[in-house]
């Protein structure tokens, strides 16, 4: 939604500052309509309640985004140190934080050699999704996806 159907839809001439606050409402409420949106806006624009809310999911979600980011340097930190000293408990501990599809894909993405246990574990991974045949693991310039659905072309 642009600005000026906010202002059409609501009759209120937010400055640039306070619609980028109110985009950022928009764009977390999900697939709400904008008619419904800008009704419960127009309605509500003035409470101190949920603008204390806003603000605290703001604080929130910042929190929980430098949690993810220092999670992931710790698990990358983890395997780089698994592999120079060839640790086995780091890379569990690598694998307890996150999964072993995220440690699979980061050795393979950093170019580390595994051994066996990524056999293993790659095995485990695709006897579970046995049941399913349109499973695989996919290695393109980009990334490496594991457990993606397989793309079938018919002629």
């Amino acid at each position: 939604m642009t600005q000026q159907e906010f202002t059409e839809r609501t009759g209120l001439t937010p400055t640039s500052e306070e619609y980028k606050q109110i985009e950022s409402m928009y764009l977390e409420t999900g697939n709400m309509d904008k008619d419904e949106f800008c009704k419960d806006f127009k309605k509500h624009s003035q409470s101190t309640i949920l603008a204390t809310f806003y603000k605290q999911a703001g604080h929130l979600k910042e929190k929980c985004d430098a949690f993810r980011k220092d999670r992931n340097e710790m698990v990358d930190f983890l395997l780089e140190r698994a592999q120079t000293f060839g640790d086995v408990q780091l890379l569990e501990k690598a694998i307890q934080m996150t999964s072993h599809p995220v440690v699979i894909r980061k050795k393979l993405l950093f170019h580390y050699p595994y051994g066996i246990w990524i056999k293993n574990i790659s095995k485990k991974i695709l006897d579970k999704k046995s049941n399913n045949k349109n499973f695989c693991f996919v290695k393109d310039s980009n990334s490496i996806n594991l457990g993606r659905p397989r793309t079938t072309f018919n002629k």
